[in-house]
């Protein structure tokens, strides 16, 4: 039994971008984490320290990300750790910007304007904004994924 989940764990995790994807939920469950373990720890609902507890959140995340990224998805050994975390965290800020300010607002307007649907009485709005922030987050996953392999972590 354990040779078969041995067997299928390295099937699957010898494709780079299913190995991306993992490393991505587990960003996901870190970022989401430590978010709510700040907000249980001090009890507040105060937007500012909310802010806050979000942008620790994401710099612990975006950190395992990256050496997450560097060492299991693309097996990257360059010693240069410096130069592509800088790489790393400047491309993965340009997208959460470009995700939420440019992506979702195009397909929300979008959606807004061509789609009206009413699922499990959810309003359209609502769908329409999760579904604006769906795209955005998949056109800056396919980004982010070409980018860390060929810019950030590219092979010598």
């Amino acid at each position: 039994m354990i040779n078969l989940i041995k067997k299928i764990f390295n099937f699957f995790f010898k494709f780079e971008f299913i190995r991306f994807g993992f490393i991505g939920f587990w960003n996901t469950v870190i970022d989401f984490s430590v978010l709510n373990f700040l907000i249980f720890l001090f009890q507040t609902n105060n937007d500012i320290y909310f802010l806050i507890f979000r942008g620790i959140a994401l710099i612990i995340a975006t950190t395992f990300s990256f050496f997450a990224n560097k060492y299991f998805t693309f097996k990257n050994t360059d010693k240069h750790s410096f130069v592509q975390g800088t790489k790393f965290y400047l491309i993965t800020a340009a997208l959460v910007i470009l995700s939420n300010v440019f992506f979702s607002h195009f397909f929300l307007n979008l959606f807004n304007n061509y789609l009206y649907l009413e699922i499990f009485n959810i309003s359209p709005d609502l769908l329409n904004k999760n579904l604006a922030a769906f795209c955005g987050l998949v056109l800056t996953i396919i980004a982010r994924y070409f980018l860390f392999k060929y810019f950030v972590f590219k092979k010598k």
